[in-house]
Protein backbone atom coordinates (compact mmCIF):
# COMPACT_ATOMS: atom_id res chain seq x y z
CA UNK A 1 0.00 0.00 0.00
CA UNK A 2 2.89 2.50 1.03
CA UNK A 3 4.67 1.70 -2.48
CA UNK A 4 1.79 2.71 -4.28
CA UNK A 5 1.29 5.62 -3.06
CA UNK A 6 4.66 6.83 -3.18
CA UNK A 7 4.55 5.59 -6.50
CA UNK A 8 1.64 7.55 -7.33
CA UNK A 9 3.25 10.34 -6.20
CA UNK A 10 6.16 10.18 -7.60
CA UNK A 11 4.13 10.09 -11.04
CA UNK A 12 2.19 13.06 -10.12
CA UNK A 13 5.55 14.84 -9.37
CA UNK A 14 6.78 13.91 -12.68
CA UNK A 15 4.15 15.03 -14.35
CA UNK A 16 3.24 18.29 -12.67
CA UNK A 17 7.13 19.07 -13.65
CA UNK A 18 6.93 17.91 -17.28
CA UNK A 19 3.29 19.38 -18.48
CA UNK A 20 3.50 22.69 -18.21
CA UNK A 21 6.72 23.01 -20.33
CA UNK A 22 5.52 20.97 -23.23
CA UNK A 23 1.67 22.65 -23.05
CA UNK A 24 3.04 26.56 -23.08
CA UNK A 25 5.22 27.46 -26.12
CA UNK A 26 8.97 29.17 -25.71
CA UNK A 27 8.31 31.76 -28.41
CA UNK A 28 5.18 33.34 -30.28
CA UNK A 29 4.47 31.34 -33.13
CA UNK A 30 4.14 32.71 -36.52
CA UNK A 31 2.32 31.34 -39.36
CA UNK A 32 4.76 31.01 -42.74
CA UNK A 33 4.88 33.49 -45.18
CA UNK A 34 3.18 31.10 -47.47
CA UNK A 35 0.29 31.04 -46.00
CA UNK A 36 -0.44 34.83 -46.89
CA UNK A 37 -0.88 33.25 -50.71
CA UNK A 38 -3.65 30.74 -49.58
CA UNK A 39 -7.71 31.65 -50.48
CA UNK A 40 -9.83 31.35 -47.48
CA UNK A 41 -12.03 28.51 -47.96
CA UNK A 42 -15.08 30.22 -45.77
CA UNK A 43 -14.91 34.09 -47.95
CA UNK A 44 -17.27 33.82 -50.84
CA UNK A 45 -19.78 31.51 -49.52
CA UNK A 46 -22.44 33.88 -49.94
CA UNK A 47 -24.79 34.92 -47.09
CA UNK A 48 -24.70 32.53 -44.28
CA UNK A 49 -28.12 33.49 -43.07
CA UNK A 50 -29.94 33.25 -46.73
CA UNK A 51 -28.67 29.52 -46.70
CA UNK A 52 -29.52 28.59 -43.82
CA UNK A 53 -33.13 29.78 -44.11
CA UNK A 54 -33.70 27.96 -47.63
CA UNK A 55 -31.80 25.54 -46.12
CA UNK A 56 -31.90 24.35 -43.23
CA UNK A 57 -34.56 26.10 -41.33
CA UNK A 58 -37.28 23.87 -43.24
CA UNK A 59 -36.75 20.95 -41.02
CA UNK A 60 -34.33 22.38 -38.48
CA UNK A 61 -36.81 25.55 -37.44
CA UNK A 62 -35.55 29.26 -36.85
CA UNK A 63 -33.51 28.28 -33.54
CA UNK A 64 -32.25 24.82 -34.89
CA UNK A 65 -34.43 22.68 -32.73
CA UNK A 66 -36.14 20.62 -34.85
CA UNK A 67 -39.21 22.10 -34.77
CA UNK A 68 -39.51 23.58 -38.18
CA UNK A 69 -42.43 22.93 -40.14
CA UNK A 70 -40.94 20.26 -42.73
CA UNK A 71 -40.10 18.12 -39.66
CA UNK A 72 -43.30 17.08 -39.25
CA UNK A 73 -43.11 14.64 -41.82
CA UNK A 74 -40.26 13.19 -40.18
CA UNK A 75 -40.49 9.23 -38.23
CA UNK A 76 -39.11 10.05 -34.35
CA UNK A 77 -36.84 7.37 -33.42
Amino acid sequence: MQRSAIALTAIFAVSVLIIPGEAWPQSDWKAPAETKTLKNPVKDIGDAKTVIATSCAGCHGASGRGDGVASAALQAD
